[in-house]
């Protein structure tokens, strides 16, 4: 997986409401497992 985010842009798009954190906490938590 270590790589496959090079030459690439990743964007999260985040609201105040109508979220929960596991929502936005993990798909983080890929993009940093991935070297990102």
């Amino acid at each position: 997986m270590a790589g496959e985010l090079t030459g690439q842009r990743v964007a999260f798009v985040v609201a105040n409401e109508g979220i929960e954190q596991i929502e936005l906490t993990r798909p983080w938590e890929a993009v940093e497992q991935a070297g990102g």
